[in-house]
């Protein structure tokens, strides 16, 4: 695929100004227009039932664009000079610590100072550069930029006759021709291109174009150049006009032409690539900060002088009427001198020709070249539609972006009927046809290339579908491209109109976040822990306007944060992306559930583990400045995704783990207010101060009051006084127990056997497993937790690391120092005493760890001192090498840890102490497995490096099993909760966990996100990941409002999880939970109430509608039941896409909204004693949830404490649920078990069309007698009665008629389709 010329691309594109989208009054315009713009009323039907809504997504965008001050065609280019600060507030920018306040209110007559724009015209599109320079550097730079885009010429333009693009175009078949370096570079970028995009992008169907354009002269006649099929000769063509027609070396140096005619156009790389290269050149030179656009395309570098990012504004392209009623035809025109006049006429100028305009512009048909630049201009400059084109996008760049975009406007021209504009299919062999349903516009924003960018943004166009499917390419060719990756695009079609815009799963709108964020007060927050997750919770809470007092009790803090040394995980990372690592979601979870099988990984937990990963890694990186470019591969993991710091300029290592705790405390230091977040150290927090049960009004029913956490009380360490703080949120992250030595310690009780008997343990030696933990980690947060009744789980699941140092200085030492996954990693190997390997050294860590324990030998001193069971790690040079030889250097002269052996000859006899023959057996067999690429004695696959008897500089340590990581903790919540038990009723109404109010957890004080078995560089991810979600949600605690929902407006809330539920409710069902915004605000639903729901997805907003089967009075969330499958519409669809932290928008809709007083139940002021309800096929779901209240109110759980039950014989519920088969119902198991648990105040009869054999029960359709049967009949206005029906429109209406004819009143009936 080839565009038709490079200037096709150009057009001149004017600077404009815009302010940065973050001032405050965008915000406060986007939140003004926000819910008049989105709100939308269904229309009476099932609510169940979801159905598709298609919203204008570019109504929303035009408030947003109506309050810029610019605006632009294209790609155009947006250098604002002044930019507003944001009032100061709790809830801005300038709270984080994001913006550079002294630069922000800089006059143009001081920018002019420090700001040097250079512009000028090369291959007829206008060139700008803003370089941060004083002025006396002027010159400097326009000779700078001058040099590339002439160098550009000479190499790359088809109009220069003697450049080597022709040069190339003019060499006949199977001569050898040597490539300039610029060529070279050029023509790697299109093989690379050719074959990830699987040959979308293909410049080199060049002859095809050309033969093309000398035809257009005769689309009065009948000429298609949309079609190959009606031409041999394009046909002929075709066969040679693709890239398959070169021969690239795979050093780039040399091409060789497999056909005479084959030719290339190479415009809209070379575009990019010389943006690249004139920034390149400016960097070089010492200029820092830099903005270069040149046709459209645009490559930064650093920052905008007044400290903030360069950002590039992305209109809305002009409409096909628009484009229709622009362009002229030929006939209109009738001659170029025509062309020229209305031109001049128009204020815009002759028509220029394009010395770049393809190859042999001398025979391109003048006329159409005239109209398609014309075209271009004309749609560069709006006409026609000025106002009413919206701004897509204000996109910022971080430093070394680009960004392109490529449009269906560019060039259009007519073809006899059809408009056609300049990309061309190379799958099709077709000019593509300007419509309303395809992509119109597709703007590419990559980290690095411009010369990528364009050609992504050209082939996106080209996949002519639907963005969706534009998407699906951009997604799938991204992580192919080596160093450049896709960073954002906004893909966009005319038809709805559809903007897709790029998100990261579980992210959050910043317009969204920005509404959903001013809607509390300011809270106090407590943090105790001051580790990794501890920062993140107490930077997370300041962020919402918190004030955050963290407290430590040791003297410094880090935790055992500080001492890690593997990584952090995450998939679907820049990093990744960089490295062509193609990992994804479901490989990630898959990884760290195997790891943690015999434990609970609960499935809610991991996938939050799993979406927020990459944001948490992009948090370290952008936010807090922490270098994570080095991936590895540890055992148990499919992929490279274990990030960590590269090295020192001077080889020197960076431990992952004090870098990241020494950036965080940075970050606290230098970017927050100095009152944001109070730091107290030697601060041990010995009790969780509660909320008296009477304080909270008290239990009047048979439900345990909920707990509520009001404060702390501290120890100070160094003065040994008592303090208490309150607080409206504690967050407790005080890390494990792998350290409990104390006279109520966890390990004793629940693993004894990792103990020895001085400390009252039970293990097989006295010594008892050594540990990697600092002192300090003695469970002092799961204990706070217990003590006040919260749950725990998987308490005995302890991790053992199996690579802890064996000092030879001090071998019986309980404290180890760990040795760090990379020694396995880098291709170092495990040996037992006898000279043999006997376990996959990248294998789970329990399974390496249970290998050393039964296949080594304990250590034995040369005074007779017995210590643990050890391995021998030994390394070669070249796994030295990887694993980092100034780490090597560390653990080896700096601390003695590690032996040297000149080769393995010596290394058996003088250091392992074994048989030199069974050593090399050993080592001739690893040889063996690698060359076959798997060792079949341990099932090892992946060998970092070659091993051979014949290596030499060997280095060897001895390594033992030590307790490293706790996995049990606190139950918690995918919000951060931390959860209570709570019987609640029984029939199990409604569950049995609830949060403890008003208190969160996160890090290795919890338990559920890892089972048995920790995966390695998960732990340092579960700590940023919980530790900014339970900041989050405590800083927020204290919401203006009660309530969330509203009837009037929709609320954006984010997604919270997704549980399966096909053994609970039925088969293809689910249950989605959505996160209100506070953690103590209820939805603001009475009983039989529904809500709407909407998401975006590709494009197009959906929406339906469902009965919450959550409990009005329930906090922090909502929840709904949903069928996963056909019948669930297409509102499943977004459901099933969206993630943890997904935005999401939620209004209340109508419904019955009965309420319960005590004892009594009304429908507005009448008091309902008797129920008899009628479900239709997913009626079935707010039946279940007034079942499930009427119950609890007035029999169950939730019934007065002193008052009698009602009288069976006067109150009740009776259902009817009717089906067409029995695989479409659902909670099928629950109502038998509320019938079982209330028999006297609950029966339930199914009706199905089409039961299975032995069925007992309804048959066919419900009836006037299935009526009088099973609901209460007949009818007394006496007993308080009332009859409600939800189903499909036609079941509600049959459903009313028929219950009139029995005798039942209009005033006693509620139909949720006619209420």
């Amino acid at each position: 695929m080839a565009v038709l010329s490079v200037s096709l691309d150009a057009g001149r594109v004017d600077s404009i100004f815009a302010t940065y989208l973050w001032r405050n009054e965008m915000r406060e315009g986007i939140h003004r227009h926000f819910n008049t713009l989105l709100n939308l009323r269904p229309a009476p039907q099932l609510f169940n039932h979801p159905m598709t809504l298609f919203i204008n997504p570019s109504k929303i965008l035009h408030a947003m664009a109506s309050l810029a001050d610019g605006r632009a065609a294209a790609s155009a280019v947006v250098a604002p000079m002044n930019l507003r600060k944001p009032a100061a507030g709790p809830f801005t920018a300038s709270a984080a610590g994001g913006w550079n306040d002294p630069a922000l209110n800089m006059e143009e007559g001081e920018l002019k100072k420090v700001l040097q724009t250079v512009t000028g015209t090369r291959g007829a599109m206008q060139y700008i550069a803003k370089v941060g320079a004083p002025p006396e550097r002027l010159d400097e730079i326009h000779a700078l930029v001058e040099d590339v885009l002439k160098r550009a010429e000479q190499v790359f333009s088809l109009w220069i006759k003697d450049s080597e693009v022709n040069r190339i175009n003019q060499a006949p078949r199977g001569q050898a021709i040597d490539l300039s370096e610029d060529m070279s570079v050029v023509l790697l970028a299109v093989d690379k291109l050719y074959d990830v995009t699987k040959g979308v992008y293909d410049p080199a169907c060049s002859p095809l174009l050309q033969h093309y354009k000398q035809h257009l002269k005769q689309s009065l006649r009948g000429f298609d150049v949309t079609s190959v099929e009606q031409d041999p000769q394009a046909a002929a063509i075709a066969l040679y006009a693709h890239w398959g027609s070169f021969i690239l070396s795979k050093d780039g140096k040399t091409l060789t032409k497999a056909h005479d005619k084959a030719g290339l156009d190479l415009g809209g790389l070379a575009k990019g690539w010389a943006i690249d290269q004139c920034v390149a050149a400016l960097r070089r030179a010492g200029f820092n900060d830099i903005f270069m656009e040149w046709g459209g395309d645009v490559h930064v570098a650093g920052m905008h002088p007044t400290g903030r990012p360069w950002s590039v504004r992305v209109m809305e392209p002009p409409s096909v009427h628009t484009l229709q009623n622009t362009v002229p035809t030929p006939a209109a025109l009738g001659r170029q001198e025509s062309l020229r006049r209305m031109t001049d006429s128009s204020g815009m100028g002759p028509v220029p020709r394009s010395p770049l305009l393809s190859g042999h512009a001398k025979d391109v048909f003048e006329l159409q070249e005239a109209e398609a630049v014309l075209a271009d201009r004309t749609a560069s400059l709006g006409l026609g539609e000025e106002e009413a084109r919206p701004e897509l996008a204000n996109i910022p760049l971080r430093d070394g972006a680009s960004v392109t975009t490529s449009g269906d406007y560019m060039q259009v021209f007519w073809v006899g009927d059809k408009l056609i504009h300049h990309v061309f299919q190379s799958k099709t062999k077709r000019l593509m046809e300007v419509s309303s349903s395809g992509l119109a516009q597709a703007s590419i924003v990559t980290e690095g290339s411009c010369m990528l960018a364009d050609a992504l943004a050209t082939a996106a166009l080209a996949m002519g579908a639907v963005p969706k499917e534009a998407r699906a390419f951009l997604d799938a060719v991204s992580p192919r491209l080596g160093g450049t990756t896709v960073t954002d695009y906004l893909l966009y079609s005319r038809e709805g109109p559809k903007v897709l815009r790029h998100r990261v799963r579980g992210s959050e709108g910043d317009v969204a976040r920005d509404v959903r964020l001013s809607q509390h007060e300011p809270a106090r927050v407590v943090v105790a822990g001051g580790g990794l997750a501890g920062f993140s919770a107490a930077i997370e809470a300041a962020k919402t306007g918190a004030r955050v007092v963290l407290l430590e009790k040791e003297a410094r803090v880090g935790g055992n944060s500080a001492k890690a040394t593997s990584g952090i995980n995450g998939w679907g990372t820049l990093p990744q992306a960089r490295q062509g690592v193609m990992d994804e979601e479901k490989y990630f979870e898959r990884d760290t559930c195997r790891s943690g099988k015999g434990g609970l990984c609960d499935p809610s937990l991991i996938r939050v583990l799993s979406t927020q990963s990459a944001e948490a890694v992009r948090w370290l990186m952008d936010d807090m400045g922490v270098d994570l470019d080095e991936l590895s591969q540890l055992g148990g993991h499919a992929f490279k995704r274990t990030h960590r710091a590269r090295p020192t300029p001077s080889g020197d290592p960076r431990p992952i783990g004090w870098l990241i705790m020494e950036r965080v405390q940075a970050y606290v230091r230098e970017k927050l207010p100095p009152d944001q977040i109070e730091i107290r150290t030697s601060a041990r927090v010995v009790k969780l101060e509660m909320q008296e049960p009477q304080e909270n009004g008290g239990s009047t029913t048979h439900v345990p009051a909920q707990k509520t956490v009001t404060g702390v009380t501290y120890e100070d360490m160094a003065t040994h006084e008592i303090h208490t703080l309150e607080a409206d949120a504690v967050v407790l992250t005080t890390g494990g127990y792998g350290c409990d030595l104390s006279s109520t310690s966890l390990l004793k009780e629940h693993r004894p056997d990792l103990l020895g008997s001085a400390h009252g343990g039970n293990g097989s030696s006295d010594l008892g497993m050594p540990s990697t933990n600092g002192a300090f980690a003695t469970g002092d947060g799961v204990k706070l937790g217990l003590a006040l009744g919260a749950l725990t789980v998987d308490m005995d699941k302890v991790q053992l690391h199996p690579t802890s140092f064996v000092d030879p200085k001090d071998p019986v030492n309980p404290t180890k120092i760990l040795g760090p996954e990379a020694l396995r990693g880098s291709g170092g190997i495990l040996i037992n005493q006898e000279g043999r390997r006997f376990v996959n050294e990248l294998d789970l860590r329990s399974v390496v760890s249970n290998a050393i324990l039964t296949q080594c030998k304990p250590y034995v001193g040369a005074e007779g001192q017995v210590g643990n069971v050890y391995a021998w790690c030994v390394l070669n040079k070249e796994a030295q090498q990887n694993f980092g030889l100034s780490a090597l250097r560390f653990y080896k002269d700096a601390r003695g840890l590690f032996e040297a052996a000149k080769d393995f000859p010596t290394l058996a006899k003088d250091v392992i102490g074994c048989e030199p023959a069974a050593l090399k057996a050993t080592i001739e067999e690893y040889a063996q497995s690698a060359a076959i690429g798997v060792c079949l004695k341990t099932r090892k696959n992946a060998f970092p490096v070659p091993i051979a008897w014949t290596d030499t500089d060997l280095v060897a340590a001895r390594v033992t099993p030590s307790i490293h990581y706790t996995m049990g903790g606190l139950r918690i919540s995918a919000a951060a909760e931390v959860l209570e038990g709570a019987q609640m009723d029984r029939g199990n109404l409604y569950r049995k966990l609830r949060p403890v109010r008003r208190l969160f957890a996160a890090g290795e004080v919890t338990g559920g996100v890892h089972g048995a078995n920790r995966l390695g560089g998960n732990s340092l991810l579960e700590c940023v990941v919980f530790g900014r979600l339970a900041g989050g949600r405590a800083g927020t605690i204290k919401q203006r409002r009660p309530t969330c929902l509203e009837e009037e407006e929709w609320t954006p809330v984010t997604f919270r999880e997704v549980l399966q539920t096909d053994f609970k409710y039925g088969v293809n069902t689910m249950v989605f939970r959505f996160h209100l915004h506070g953690a103590l605000q209820q939805a603001g639903l009475a009983v039989g109430q529904f809500v709407a729901i909407r998401g975006e997805l590709d494009g197009e907003w959906l929406q339906g509608f469902y009965s919450p089967l959550s409990r009005p009075d329930e906090e922090g969330y909502v929840e709904i039941l949903c069928r996963t499958d056909t019948a669930g519409g297409q509102i499943i669809n977004f459901l099933n896409a969206v993630r943890p932290g997904g935005e999401c928008y939620l209004k209340a809709m109508g419904g019955l909204r009965l309420e319960f007083t005590g004892s009594q139940i009304f429908q507005g002021k009448r008091e309902i004693k008797q129920l008899s309800l009628l479900a239709g096929g997913t009626g079935i779901a707010p039946m279940i949830q007034i079942v499930r209240a009427y119950l609890y109110h007035l029999v169950g759980a939730g019934a007065p404490e002193n008052e009698p039950l009602p009288d069976p014989a006067t109150s009740g519920v009776r259902l009817v649920y009717a089906a067409e088969r029995e695989f479409d119902l659902a909670f099928t198991d629950t109502l038998q078990s509320i019938q079982r648990a209330y028999p006297a105040y609950f029966r339930h009869y199914v009706v199905l069309n089409k039961p299975p054999l032995g069925w007992t029960e309804g048959v066919g359709f419900v009836n006037a007698d299935t009526a009088r049967r099973h609901l209460y009949y007949p009818y007394e206005e006496s007993a308080h009665q009332l009859f409600v029906i939800c189903g499909p429109p036609v079941f509600e209406m049959v459903m009313c008629k028929m219950l009139g004819e029995i005798g039942v009143p209009q005033h006693a009936v509620f139909a949720y389709s006619n209420p």
